[in-house]
């Protein structure tokens, strides 16, 4: 005696091709629950051919309805093209991190020495050569420049070039 199977639980009711109904125009109640066949007002692509499900395969993983990876097919000497890849990867980052690593990497000049820096003023007026001097005070010898600080906002209150200097030189 033969057996009819009924459908699956997990059965996806899809689109209705086969027009099964009965003598008086309703659905077969053994059929799946189908959608209307489409019409030619319908706004469906004309390319579709497979049914349409009503729901989704699996409603609560969205990932489990889509298609798998489809990969070209092996390609002769893909190794070297991977390298060729590779290499213009390494490139293009070498090139945006260059101009870091060499700012980073470019030596200082050094500061000049006390004796250079005063020889360097000495052919400068007094308003140049004072606040100059002052700062090469402050910078290399604080003691020195803390015995004029109390004067400097007097009218009157800065000290000869040549004061400075020998300051200067007295303190290092």
């Amino acid at each position: 005696m033969p057996t009819v199977d009924a459908p699956a639980a997990d059965a996806v009711p899809t689109a209705d091709t086969s027009g099964a109904t009965d003598a008086a125009g309703a659905a077969d109640a053994n059929a799946p629950a189908t959608m209307p066949p489409a019409t030619a007002t319908d706004a469906a692509p004309a390319l579709l051919t497979e049914p349409q499900p009503l729901v989704a395969p699996h409603e609560g993983d969205p990932l489990a309805g889509l298609y798998g990876l489809r990969l070209p097919p092996d390609v002769p000497f893909q190794g070297l093209a991977d390298l060729a890849a590779a290499l213009g990867v390494g490139l293009a980052l070498a090139a945006l991190l260059a101009p870091l690593v060499l700012r980073l990497t470019r030596p200082r000049p050094a500061a000049p020495d006390l004796d250079s820096a005063i020889a360097a003023l000495a052919d400068q007026p007094d308003d140049i050569r004072i606040p100059a001097l002052l700062n090469l005070a402050a910078r290399d010898a604080p003691r020195a420049a803390a015995r004029f600080r109390a004067d400097l906002y007097r009218p009157g209150g800065l000290p000869p070039a040549a004061e400075i200097e020998r300051a200067l030189r007295e303190d290092r």
